[in-house]
């Protein structure tokens, strides 16, 4: 896989969209820890891909060979990933929103979290994405918006691991960005429910 030159995801400033917070995004391939092709998972592992046109960066992340699988919750920790080294500006719940490519059905679907540890929720799946197009999405399969709860010490920092697991294969993904808003959204995606 392609491996970004910067060691942290980049810290973006405040938006006048985005009051409550500055945004912190990232390209999918900026990760700093991953599985790929000399380390498989399940037979899988993420790969940049140029061959979708529409991402934004150097390329799309996308877990290979697109055959079908699908992870069960239960086993998501077994399942290919990719890390993010994020430095956090404050312990405030983040929203997470992901911009990524799906046709439906089998491959519109990732596992999002902090530390090891998936997004909360009674079905803690990222998905809405299909009609093979490039769309932004922050809703988990029960309904629920996918939320991570950084830290922040005078100590420590703010530094976390943002984790981006495999659930099916096929699915290309952009961009994360992680926004303290509950209500902001990127460009050209649907208002939050409740917002």
């Amino acid at each position: 896989p392609q491996l970004s030159e910067n060691r942290y995801a980049r810290n973006i400033s405040t938006a006048p969209s985005s009051p409550s917070g500055p945004l912190v995004e990232f390209q999918a391939e900026a990760f700093n820890e991953g599985t790929g092709p000399t380390n498989p998972r399940l037979e899988h592992a993420w790969l940049c891909l140029t061959n979708q046109p529409g991402h934004t960066g150097y390329c799309a992340m996308r877990p290979e060979p697109d055959n079908g699988a699908n992870v069960y919750i239960f086993d998501y920790a077994s399942s290919p990933f990719l890390v993010y080294h994020v430095p956090f500006p404050a312990s405030v719940p983040h929203y997470v929103w992901i911009y990524a490519w799906a046709c439906g059905g089998p491959d519109d679907t990732v596992f999002a979290g902090m530390d090891g540890a998936l997004t909360p929720g009674a079905e803690p799946v990222m998905t809405g994405w299909g009609g093979c197009t490039w769309q932004w999405k922050s809703q988990l399969r029960d309904g629920s918006r996918p939320v991570i709860s950084p830290t922040w010490t005078a100590t420590n920092g703010s530094y976390h691991r943002i984790y981006q697991w495999m659930k099916e294969d096929g699915i290309r993904v952009d961009r994360i960005t992680l926004t303290q808003d509950r209500c902001w959204k990127p460009a050209g995606a649907a208002t939050p429910p409740g917002c």
